[in-house]
């Protein structure tokens, strides 16, 4: 017997073992869900939660900036960011505002990402403050190079 197997046996009963994956981008199923479940807690970081709502607002915002510093599709954007909300944010503004067929969850295989060599290289110092943003609530996003 292998390991995935015996693992599966551990699963609590009713667990599905294996599910059918949407064949659509990720950002458009988290959008709906945010029209679903505004209030629901999206993301819970050190008892610091952060609402669907919240979660969608933010990732336009993310996609919004990424667009004013120049992303356009088919442009590559790598993430250099510690594992934190904002990186979860980054992740889907970045999926919405450079559309592709990689935004599934049928990504392709690492090596073509790997063969790019022409990337935009993004972090997100937040210090309390949306890293999209100048203030906490201006609502405009800015580009990289004014998340200072």
């Amino acid at each position: 017997m292998d390991l995935t197997t015996k693992l599966r046996e551990l699963y609590a009963p009713g667990v599905a073992d294996n599910i059918a994956i949407p064949d659509r981008p990720i950002p458009d199923m988290v959008l709906e869900v945010a029209s679903r479940y505004p209030r629901r807690a999206a993301i819970d970081f050190f008892a610091c939660q952060l609402t669907y709502e919240e979660l969608a607002q933010e990732m336009r915002l993310a996609a919004g900036a990424l667009h004013q510093a120049g992303v356009r599709p088919g442009d590559r954007v790598a993430l250099v960011m510690p594992n934190c909300p904002q990186h979860a944010v980054a992740v889907l503004g970045t999926m919405l505002s450079v559309p592709s067929s990689s935004n599934t969850i049928r990504s392709p295989p690492l090596a073509s990402w790997r063969a790019s060599t022409s990337v935009t290289a993004l972090a997100s110092p937040s210090h309390g403050r949306s890293p999209w943003t100048n203030s906490p609530s201006s609502g405009a996003a800015t580009p990289p190079s004014a998340w200072t």
